[in-house]
């Protein structure tokens, strides 16, 4: 409950902050980096991009989904049921695509054609990096807030596990995500690719919709019948 108000709160202060920022500056909120319509005229035409638009792929895709599947290992260990983390992992990756399916909905409904020669009323980027981020706080915090559990599927006495089972490890992973999803929300306004109001729009949504994804994943009745050990 607690991660939600938090969740309910960052929102309103985006939409406080969007407002606050059109009232200011209206042509910095609504500008592109790059020349509108000339999206081709950017670092990663050029090949001038600090780190390149493929690098950050790997690090803001690939390699979120190599920590999304630990944190799966992880829940699944403390809790000790198969089907209850599963059922976990399963709501939050299989309800992201509903939620994008929406965001690009209004994106190429939109009038805002800012940074594109389509619509591009609404940053997809910032949907996902807030989606991921709200979902990897949410997992870490369940997990770290579960007792040790020995579970025979997993070799407890491995020096590795014994690393990546202690709640300082969930730190690294949050860390991780944060810098992996903070450089590709950077750099996709400072190459042009969004204006700050798509992105803030599409950060909005993204924490917005997690929310309501993160009531279904924790639904309390089967958390009582799957895993009577989990904390809330």
């Amino acid at each position: 409950m607690r991660l939600l108000s938090v969740l309910v709160l960052t929102a309103a202060v985006l939409f406080v902050a969007l407002y606050l920022a059109e009232r200011l500056d209206k042509e910095f909120i609504d500008t592109c980096k790059y020349s509108p319509y000339q999206r081709e005229r950017n670092p990663d035409r050029d090949g001038e991009a600090i780190i390149g638009k493929m690098a950050r792929a790997f690090l803001a895709f690939g390699c979120v989904r190599v920590i999304f599947f630990i944190l799966y290992l992880l829940l699944w260990s403390r809790c000790g049921s198969f089907w209850y983390s599963t059922y976990i992992i399963l709501v939050l990756v299989l309800l992201y695509f509903p939620g994008l399916y929406i965001c690009e909905h209004f994106k190429h409904s939109s009038v805002d054609r800012e940074c594109h020669f389509r619509s591009n009323g609404i940053s997809g980027h910032l949907f996902y990096t807030s989606y991921v981020l709200v979902c990897v706080f949410f997992l870490c915090g369940k997990i770290a807030r579960l007792p040790p559990n020995p579970n025979k599927r997993f070799d407890s006495s491995s020096p590795l596990w014994q690393i990546v089972t202690r709640n300082e490890f969930l730190k690294l992973l949050k860390v991780a995500c944060v810098t992996f999803l903070g450089l590709e929300g950077f750099f996709t306004y400072w190459y042009g690719y969004h204006s700050p109001r798509q992105m803030f729009l599409g950060a909005i949504w993204g924490i917005l919709y997690s929310t309501l994804v993160l009531i279904i994943a924790d639904v309390p009745f089967i958390t009582r019948k799957t895993s009577t050990r989990i904390a809330h």
